[in-house]
């Protein structure tokens, strides 16, 4: 049987065209204004958006949906911390610590939640262990950063890259994982099983819980 598990705000992350009624579904890096911006800046992008619902659901405000110089103004912010190296931002462990340095700076109380995906393969976190840090997430209503390196088998996602994953349907008995994510300000589908079998650099979650 599927179960479905997801953040309990999902409309939040609607966010509307300043000048036309046109809805993303989360933010794009490409709405930067700066080439090396648009080109890595999947990072900052990401982290905004965890900051985005922290703000919603902390501070309960009436305007939904967000718009979307709102949302670029936070990405602009996120950037100045979470600024991506050479590499981007490549592992779980660089991404906290400049995201941290964000939340510190903004007093925000967060504690950041990791599960790591490393290679070699017998290293891999179980699709149990995957299940479980997800479920913790989504049940206490926490967006989740997802970092993938190399995509394996699942042509849906691109290697290197950061995207928001807000839901999952699950199966523990036929190990059937799947998640919906948002990456240029659309919701994709996605086979986490097949990805973590078949990844062969990994990536990793993080979550944030407050």
């Amino acid at each position: 049987m599927l179960y479905t598990a997801s953040i309990a705000n999902l409309d939040l992350f609607k966010i509307k065209d300043d000048t036309t009624d046109k809805i993303s579904i989360g933010c794009n890096q490409e709405w930067f204004s700066d080439e090396r911006q648009r080109l890595s800046g999947c990072g900052p992008t990401t982290a905004a958006m965890l900051v985005h619902y922290y703000l919603y659901v902390k501070n309960k405000p009436n305007k939904v949906p967000c718009i979307k110089s709102s949302m670029l103004s936070l990405m602009e912010e996120l950037w100045k911390y979470v600024t991506p190296g050479n590499r981007g931002i490549p592992t779980t462990e660089i991404f906290c610590e400049k995201f941290k340095t964000y939340l510190n700076f903004k007093n925000i109380k967060g504690e950041l939640h990791i599960l790591d995906v490393p290679e070699p393969n017998e290293n891999k976190p179980s699709f149990e262990t995957l299940l479980a840090f997800l479920l913790e997430a989504l049940s206490k209503d926490r967006p989740v950063a997802f970092l993938n390196l190399c995509s394996g088998d699942e042509p849906t996602l691109d290697r290197w890259h950061w995207v928001l994953l807000t839901s999952i349907d699950y199966d523990r008995e036929k190990n059937i994982l799947k998640a919906a994510i948002y990456d240029e300000s659309i919701e994709k589908k996605v086979n986490l099983s097949l990805w973590l079998k078949s990844t062969t650099l990994g990536g990793g979650f993080v979550y944030m819980d407050y």
